[in-house]
């Protein structure tokens, strides 16, 4: 177990290298998360968490919402040498699935998501955040993953132009009648060091899938 680098998560159960994180109720009342040491077998810390994410190196990130009319809550980590709640500024966002990943000592999370658009961020342990990645609604923010110095993330793409441009999204040709695909899902891998990312309406164009729109082949016509 201790060679194993990957998180093996579903929020109830997480595993990273020679640490395990599991809440401890089974009917998940409790937000109790317990961290354990699997090579000496003993528990290191107990932290407390909506939803959490373990490190290989024993941190755990989690994001407490307690305001019930709220969808802000708070970041905060817990470490083996630093076993007590750390709470940090910035808040964090209800997401579809987990808002926050560790690792390598930083945290991807997300900063704000609603029917206005989605903001994705990393801190560091300090608070101190950088935006990667902005999006400005109908576009949408559907997942994230993060390893410590790469920042993936997939979105939805929406076609500005339903006629002439070709914007990288496919036509599909039915019979005479040319069906244009209004949008797709756009995945997108940033090494950290790059610098942060623009708005979406700054964000470059995504490769076409096909030749430009006066090359491309129509839809065959018939007599």
């Amino acid at each position: 177990m201790e060679g194993a680098e990957i998180s093996l998560s579903g929020n109830r159960i997480a595993y990273a290298r020679r640490y395990l994180a599991f809440h401890p109720n089974r009917r998940g009342e409790d937000r109790t998360v317990v961290v354990r040491d699997l090579r000496s077998s003993k528990i290191v810390y107990r932290a407390r968490g909506d939803w959490s994410s373990l490190g290989a190196d024993g941190t755990l990130a989690t994001a407490l919402f307690n305001d019930p009319v709220s969808f802000a809550g708070t970041l905060s980590w817990y470490s083996p040498a630093s076993p007590r709640r750390r709470r940090l500024p910035n808040r964090v966002e209800v997401f579809s699935s987990s808002p926050l990943v560790y690792a390598g000592g930083r945290i991807a999370y997300i900063r704000s998501y609603d029917v206005r658009g989605a903001e994705l961020a990393v801190t560091d342990l300090d608070g101190n955040e950088t935006i990667h990645a902005r999006f400005q609604a109908p576009e949408q923010l559907e997942a994230f993953a993060f390893d410590g110095s790469r920042l993936a993330f997939a979105h939805t793409r929406f076609r500005r132009d339903q006629g002439s441009s070709d914007d990288g999204l496919p036509s599909i040709c039915v019979g005479d009648d040319v069906l244009v695909q209004p949008n797709a899902t756009v995945v997108e891998v940033h090494q950290l060091t790059d610098a942060t990312r623009m708005p979406a309406a700054q964000l470059p164009s995504v490769p076409a899938y096909r030749s430009a729109a006066a090359e491309r082949p129509e839809c065959p016509t018939r007599d």
